[in-house]
């Protein structure tokens, strides 16, 4: 009755970029992206320590 859905279809469009991005080189503003990104993933990655901030000793 239902025809299986296939996954690893690529569309021409898609195969086309994925061709341009490795040739071409990262822009500033990619590179930028990246490493917010890394920076991002390093902090929810790490387990946080269990030592409370001075910030919030006068409260």
């Amino acid at each position: 009755m239902f025809k299986k859905k296939t996954n690893n279809y690529v569309s021409d469009v898609d195969q086309t970029l994925a061709e341009l991005r490795e040739h071409l080189p990262v822009s500033e503003s990619q590179h930028k992206e990246i490493n917010k990104h890394t920076k991002i993933a390093q902090h929810r990655d790490r387990k946080q320590s269990n030592e409370q901030s001075t910030i919030w000793e006068n409260f």
